[in-house]
């Protein structure tokens, strides 16, 4: 192995390809490499299926030479999909004997656990397994073919020791796959807290940031629920993967790095200094991500079905929806520059504003990006911040002063959240409660929606 953190002046023949969430192809003049591979949808009980979807040409993977399981997570260790490819694998795992005692009763002849920092060659490429500080023995793995390194860190907690250390080891790596989602998937069945989890994700993004690379490839957290389940992705996914890539832009301005999302299909090659993604450029696995980060956008609240029970005005145009939302854009750009608003507030925290009005046939998507520009664009965004779900109902009655904030909570028609973080170079910071006002509230203040609806009562039902 290479420790001096130099490179040869040979030419690289290395290749990654994305199969799908935490599994990997990676090809080198010596050796055909697949991680954690997860080959089937559905998949892990038939609860989860590969995002975005994907179709696999198992065909083309049945004679890979070397295996890596990295954990014993069914989404990593997959008995289907090992099932289906070459008994004569050597297959790399760590040192778990249900995982290595498992693979053996499969049928696999050469297993071999691993320890951390461990080392294994196959001619010119080396492989390099990484500790985690997780409970459960998994490892990541930096594999090198002497002209190019790549780090697959699969879910591992990475120290900033470890960093250090592979760090010091190849010098600066070509692409490294890094983890970024702060996955919420036990929380709501278990009753614990699903507000956003600030500290998980600053965790993340530190850690990434903690790398050396030319390229950093957010990697795993490639699944949805399905069918029946598919209601628990809204609470599942906190952190969309574009708005993970544009923080850890912001906490690391100054790094030569570049942030690739990758969908299956999608390969890495090396050509020169630099590595370059060709988009569905593999004939082992393809996609088509066509809206499909909707399906696992973040909305904890998630009440869209629930709107409608027992109300009235459910039609979008009788409500005038249209002009709700202009005069919510006029008021937006009266404001946005308005030291003395309170929508300053919105500003300074760069929210990016969702606003959900819900009918019976069909939801209405508006945001606005209060931190770069105010203006207002038309559809859904999933890098959203704050958001509003309303019913059509609701709002206009707001807008026609004719509601207050105690009916629109308590008939349930009214939701919203928020996950606003400001991210830096120097600091993660999140506002205290009632540090951010949601803008609906700004537009239609409690007070004011109470007064106009005592007016009202008042005037129907007389005084003595």
């Amino acid at each position: 192995m290479d420790t001096s953190g130099t490179r040869s002046n040979q030419q690289s023949r290395m290749k990654l390809v994305l199969v799908g969430h935490a599994c990997w192809l990676l090809e080198t003049a010596d050796v055909r490499i697949l991680f954690d591979p997860l080959l089937f949808d559905p998949n892990q009980a038939d609860c989860y299926e590969v995002h975005p979807s994907r179709s696999v040409n198992i065909d083309a993977l049945r004679d890979v030479q070397v295996v890596v399981v990295s954990h014993r997570h069914s989404d990593h260790f997959d008995l289907r999909s090992l099932a289906a490819l070459s008994r004569e694998a050597q297959v790399l795992c760590p040192q778990d004997t249900l995982l290595a005692d498992t693979l053996r009763r499969l049928g696999f002849r050469s297993v071999r656990a691993l320890g951390d920092w461990q080392p294994v060659r196959f001619g010119r490429t080396s492989l390099l397994a990484t500790p985690s500080d997780n409970k459960v023995p998994e490892l990541g793995f930096v594999v090198s073919d002497s002209v190019n390194a790549v780090w697959n860190q699969v879910d591992t907690q990475v120290s900033a020791r470890t960093a250090q250390r592979v760090n010091a080891i190849h010098g600066r790596l070509d692409v490294v796959i890094s983890p970024w989602q702060p996955l919420m998937e036990l929380k709501f069945q278990l009753n614990e807290e699903t507000g956003f989890p600030h500290r998980d994700y600053f965790d993340l993004l530190a850690r990434a940031r903690s790398s050396n690379a030319r390229m950093l490839v957010p990697g795993a957290c490639g699944f949805r629920y399905t069918s029946g389940g598919d209601w628990m992705n809204r609470q599942a996914f906190p952190v969309a993967r574009d708005r993970f890539m544009d923080d850890l832009a912001a906490a690391w301005p100054h790094a030569p790095v570049q942030l690739e999302g990758m969908a299956p299909g999608d390969e890495i090659v090396f050509e020169g200094e630099e590595p370059v993604i060709r988009r569905q450029g593999s004939p082992i696995a393809s996609s088509s991500s066509d809206d499909e980060d909707q399906r696992v956008a973040y909305c904890p609240v998630d009440p869209f079905a629930s709107l409608y029970r027992n109300i009235r005005e459910r039609d979008a145009r009788a409500c005038g929806i249209e002009d709700v939302i202009e005069d919510l854009d006029r008021f937006v750009r009266a404001n946005w520059e308005d030291k003395s608003s309170a929508l300053q507030r919105l500003r300074g925290w760069k929210v990016l504003y969702q606003l959900i009005v819900c009918f019976d046939d069909f939801n209405c998507f508006v945001h606005w990006d209060l931190g770069r520009t105010g203006e207002r664009v038309d559809g859904n965004d999933t890098r959203a911040t704050m958001t509003s779900i309303v019913s059509g109902r609701v709002l206009r009655l707001l807008f026609e002063g004719r509601c207050g904030w105690e009916e629109a909570y308590h008939s349930g028609e009214c939701r919203s959240f928020q996950t606003v973080a400001a991210v830096s170079e120097r600091e993660y910071a999140f506002p205290r409660p009632g540090d951010v006002e949601d803008l609906l509230r700004l537009r239609y203040p409690y007070f004011d929606c109470f007064e106009k609806v005592i007016d009202q009562e008042i005037a129907q039902w007389g005084a003595d």
